[in-house]
């Protein structure tokens, strides 16, 4: 019977997280990681449909990106800079947490909400009024506003990087996402 309830209370804990970018978000258990997995994955499949090689995950990409997410989230700003010595840009913050000097770098940033109407953007490049339920449709709509400008475009079209990490922080009270994402080459 012991067995039984305590196998029973972890599948209830295991199944908050999601399993599915159909899963509908609930922004008191929202899956972090499944979203920035997510993210990462859009991407690679945009640079797939571009023909260049997919992008890489690396940890201490990520700790740049998720040192400057929660900046952006701490301070409610959506900017590449820091006002913190030693990380003003990505490229101090890529240094700091790889102890590299010699890399070409670029970042992508945006802030997104969910649960709520907002105005995004389809696959077409149209912007309405649109909300985001799903997992998938947060991800689809972020990626195209990344999409949509110029210069977030060719971060994630470059062939220059090799390697990448997507972080996110989300705020179950706004509902918004705030989202980075840095790409890096070593020795460049």
């Amino acid at each position: 019977m012991r067995i039984s309830i305590l196998l029973i209370s972890l599948g209830m804990m295991v199944s908050t997280y999601a399993t599915s970018l159909k899963d509908t978000i609930d922004p008191n258990n929202f899956d972090q990681t499944f979203f920035e997995k997510s993210m990462f994955d859009k991407v690679n499949s945009y640079r797939k449909s571009l023909y260049v090689n997919p992008l890489v995950f690396n940890e201490k990409i990520y700790e740049a990106a998720e040192d400057h997410c929660k900046y952006m989230m701490e301070n409610n700003t959506l900017t590449h800079d820091q006002n913190v010595p030693g990380k003003k840009t990505v490229y101090d913050r890529v240094k700091k947490t790889t102890g590299v000097s010699k890399l070409a770098v670029a970042e992508n940033v945006a802030r997104s909400v969910v649960l709520m109407p907002a105005m995004n953007y389809d696959e077409n490049g149209k912007a309405s009024m649109k909300t985001a339920w799903t997992y998938e449709q947060a991800v689809e709509y972020l990626f195209n506003a990344w999409r949509q400008s110029d210069f977030h475009r060719k971060n994630m079209g470059s062939d220059k990087y090799v390697v990448s990490a997507i972080a996110i922080q989300f705020d179950p009270k706004s509902k918004a996402i705030h989202a980075v994402q840095v790409f890096a080459r070593f020795g460049s």
